[in-house]
């Protein structure tokens, strides 16, 4: 729907960028009538006009309702159209597969949740997400088209050819093509990044105007920061910005997972929490996580922190 129109553009970046900008602002809801475009951009009635037109033509934009008058004619408003596309979501996790279809606003359509080792391998972790998101597309009575894929992964990431770069918890991933692993497949463009990176930006949706400058910190199985300065994420070389998982703790002597010793993750990740609830259990310690271990049942990050959050001391 997009192609054609964009192509009409050749080399003309500046037109690019002021349509992409109009289209943002009124998916956003900075502006959202061609004269309040026209006051934030600077841009010309006539060149906004033009813009808005052309964005109604490839489909990004479409005209709603009225809005109130400022003493003249009400201007007629704009609305994001998020259901002319679809977008997958594919969080990998050291621990499971979350996948999702979300429209281009950001509303999750439809979602699956599976656990999983990401230690099992790129090959065989892509092959057993691209199944889920397969089986998404296939569910879902929206056949809007697929527009883009997003990919998280719990470790560094070259952005520039989405591919991670040596990943303390992934063996066999550093290096792996995971972008042409899904264009190939789906025809669509793909982002590869760090998941904390990626709930970074999620955070500058949000919050852009307030906090252009934040740092996100992630502790799940294991630990990682997303860094925005200026509202924009802060990279690094090799995508190590924010990889604060690996450094190490004064003092500490504990042996880490990645084969070094004293990492804040080794001390503080949710796999640690794991390790330190098994050694107390193994001591003798009761309470709810002694009984679910007599239980046969696995003991969990996730089910310590809603052990804690119920009162029970060992967790806490």
């Amino acid at each position: 729907m997009a192609s054609s129109s964009t192509l009409r553009f050749g080399a003309q970046t500046d037109e690019v960028t002021s349509l992409l900008r109009i289209v943002n602002m009124v998916r956003l809801g900075e502006a959202v009538t061609r004269p309040e475009i026209g006051r934030v951009t600077g841009l010309g009635r006539g060149v906004v006009s033009q813009r808005v037109d052309l964005a109604i033509e490839m489909g990004y934009l479409e005209d709603a309702d009225f809005g109130p008058s400022s003493g003249g004619r009400a201007p007629r408003t704009l609305r994001f159209r998020a259901d002319k596309g679809r977008i997958v979501i594919c969080a990998l996790g050291a621990l499971h597969i979350n996948v999702g279809v979300v429209a281009l606003g950001g509303d999750i359509l439809e979602q699956v949740h599976e656990a999983w080792d990401i230690a099992r391998g790129p090959d065989e972790t892509i092959a057993r997400a691209t199944d889920l998101v397969d089986g998404l597309l296939a569910a879902s009575p929206d056949d809007a088209p697929l527009w883009a894929i997003v990919v998280g992964v719990p470790g560094p990431v070259d952005f520039d050819t989405g591919r991670p770069v040596a990943p303390p918890i992934m063996p066999g991933w550093s290096g792996y093509d995971i972008r042409s692993s899904f264009e190939s497949r789906y025809g669509v463009p793909t982002w590869v990044d760090n998941d904390v990176n990626l709930l970074a930006c999620g955070e500058r949706a949000r919050r852009l105007h307030e906090h252009p400058d934040l740092i996100y910190f992630k502790v799940g199985t294991g630990i990682g920061a997303g860094l925005l300065s200026r509202g924009r994420i802060h990279r690094g070389a090799n995508g190590a910005a924010g990889d604060v998982g690996h450094l190490p703790v004064p003092g500490s002597d504990v042996p880490c997972r990645c084969g070094k010793i004293g990492c804040l993750e080794a001390v503080a990740g949710g796999w640690a929490l794991v390790r330190d609830a098994q050694a107390a259990v193994a001591d003798g310690a009761s309470g709810f996580l002694a009984d679910q271990a007599a239980a046969g049942r696995a003991l969990t990050p996730e089910g310590i922190a809603r052990a804690a959050e119920n009162g029970d001391p060992l967790s806490i």
